[in-house]
Order: C-alpha cells, then sequence, then structure tokens
C-alpha cells in the first residue's frame, strides 16, 4: 500500500552542504580524473546510443563495453524497449529503462525523460535534475531509482541502504527503503512522500529484473522488503503513477485478495 507520510521534519543541518554541493556542480565540471572512474557499458538490451559533443549531429550507437567518456558530459539514451546499464571499477553503476534520454557527467544526471537507477557503496553525492527541478542527493551503500513525472519534476525511490535529498526550497529529507519522494517546480519544492509496497516494486521493476546483473545485497533487501511488508498489514497495494501537474498524483491501485490473489484496474507497473 502507498501511504502519505506527514509531519517529518526537513534537517536544516544536512540541507546546507546538500543543496549548496549540487548547486555547485551544477554551475562548474571539475576535469579531474580519479582512481575507478573509467566507465564502460556492461549491459544492454536492445539499442542505445551516446552523443559526446554538442556539434554531433547523429548518436553513436553503444555496445557492451564500449567507454563512456569522462568526466565531460555526454547524452544517453535507450530506445524503446531498452536497457543500458554502464559501470565503473569501483562498482559503482547507472541503469537507464525503456525511452529514456539522460545527461551524465561527474556528479550529475539530468533526467529528460525516461526512468533510471543508481547503485553506489561508497557515499556519493550528486546533482539530479529534470527539466523542472533540481535536487542534491546523498547515497551511501545504497539503490536509488529515479522518473520523470508529467509535471517536469521527478519521483525518487530508495530500494535499499542510506539517502538524502535536499532543495534550496525546503532543505534535506531522510529516505527510508521503500520510500518515494516527489520533487517539482522552479524553485525546487518537495511534494508528498510516500511508503510503497517494497516487494512488489522489487518483483515488478525493469530496471531491477531485466538486467542479469542482480542489485547487490539483493538478500538484505528482501529482508527488509519482507518486514516493511508486515508492518504495513494493509489490504490493498499501490502503485504511484505520475504527478501530471503541482497538485495532483495519480495513483493505482491493486487489491489484495484474501487468498494471495490479485484483481483491479489500473495496475501499472514501475519503471
Amino acid at each position: 500500500m502507498a501511504r502519505s507520510i506527514n509531519g517529518c521534519p526537513f534537517s536544516r543541518a544536512v540541507f546546507l552542504p546538500l543543496v549548496l554541493f549540487a548547486h555547485n556542480l551544477c554551475h562548474a565540471e571539475p576535469n579531474i580524473r580519479h582512481r575507478g572512474e573509467d566507465w564502460r557499458v556492461t549491459e544492454l538490451v536492445g539499442k542505445a546510443f551516446l552523443k559526446d559533443r554538442p556539434d554531433r549531429s547523429e548518436p553513436s550507437p553503444l555496445k557492451v563495453s564500449s567507454p563512456i567518456p569522462y568526466p565531460q558530459s555526454v547524452l544517453l539514451v535507450s530506445a524503446k524497449d531498452s536497457f543500458l546499464e554502464i559501470s565503473n571499477s569501483d562498482g559503482e553503476f547507472l541503469r537507464l529503462g525503456r525511452s529514456t534520454v539522460a545527461e551524465f557527467s561527474k556528479a550529475k544526471v539530468r533526467l529528460r525523460q525516461g526512468s533510471l537507477l543508481k547503485y553506489s557503496e561508497r557515499e556519493k553525492l550528486f546533482a539530479l535534475s529534470s527539466k523542472d527541478a533540481d535536487a542534491g542527493i546523498r547515497l551511501r551503500k545504497g539503490v536509488l531509482m529515479a522518473e520523470t513525472t508529467g509535471n517536469g519534476g521527478l519521483k525518487i525511490i530508495l530500494l535499499s541502504g542510506h539517502a538524502q535529498a535536499g532543495t534550496q526550497s525546503d532543505g534535506a529529507k531522510t529516505l527510508k527503503p521503500g520510500q518515494l519522494l516527489f520533487v517539482h517546480g522552479k524553485p525546487t519544492r518537495f511534494g508528498d512522500l510516500f511508503d510503497l509496497d517494497l516487494p512488489l516494486l522489487l518483483k515488478t521493476s525493469r530496471l531491477v529484473n531485466a538486467f542479469a546483473r542482480p542489485l547487490p545485497n539483493l538478500a538484505r533487501t528482501r529482508t527488509s522488503a519482507l518486514i516493511q511488508e508486515l508492518n504495513m498489514k494493509g489490504r490493498f497495494e499501490a502503485l504511484v503513477g505520475d504527478a501530471p501537474d503541482n497538485k495532483n498524483i495519480q495513483m493505482w491501485t491493486v487489491r489484495r485478495e484474501e487468498k494471495g490473489r490479485t484483481s483491479g484496474k489500473g495496475g501499472k507497473p514501475q519503471p
């Protein structure tokens, strides 16, 4: 069941460094290469493309082992019904879902359309943005998903580990595994925070299941999901679909029957 969570305070102590970091990244691109920052395509289902220069009229097709220029900004595109994963030698990786367009560079990801999944074992600070939203993210030993919404913002979901999201207007907010947070607008504000059905999300997300590589610490993530499921004790499971504007949220619900069967209309799989 998707549950709205109200009354959760923002952390001003965390807000300032997190947001200033994200703001600075949007205006500067340090050309420093560190160990583990050689990125390559590690998995590809379907077709994907890269555009590494503004003057290049056509993007270049990618294949497994194709290098990704770094730290310069590049445009990554996954075609319809296609999935892309790029990784570095530190084990950090980024996945793009179907029909996704994303700008990728050192500690910056701008999601123009579609969905992504990012994993990092070490603590990472990076700027995450869309057409009309800018946030700073702190991720440690975790998996985070994001998808563009109809109002030009983002929905951010933490699958495992530890994460905080920060905006200049609202400060910083700590996310727990299984929570979904909407961010939208200029200046960017936080929308509603929801508890999702994490076991259902792990089963239905193509960003999790369309790839050969299992998510790191998947067993621990599933254990957390089962504990969350027991705590929620609801008869309804809900998948949050979109935010068509800054005042409305579209939700598709699936009813859980007594004997474990599901029925209902409007169910929408997660990215």
